[in-house]
């Protein structure tokens, strides 16, 4: 993923649960003390998919808390 200042994180994900070919929910972690619960939407657009992620941070880091509100702060 690639956030507010160009920074990048490598988030590692696992799909518990599909409604194909809508949705998927799963969990993500970026490193050893930041996990979240995602959601993957998806729609067709063409010969393409088009992804809509929406991620709930249950525990973070310190820096990645900052990120995060500084992402929210840039809208």
């Amino acid at each position: 993923m690639r956030g507010p200042l160009d920074i990048s994180r490598t988030a590692t994900t696992r799909v518990v649960h599909a409604d194909r070919p809508r949705e998927m929910q799963g969990t993500a972690a970026l490193g050893p003390r930041t996990q979240a619960r995602a959601r993957w939407e998806l729609t067709s657009a063409g010969t393409r998919t088009r992804v809509r992620l929406t991620a709930v941070v249950d525990e973070g880091s310190p820096g990645d808390r900052a990120l995060l509100a500084l992402a929210a702060a840039s809208g």
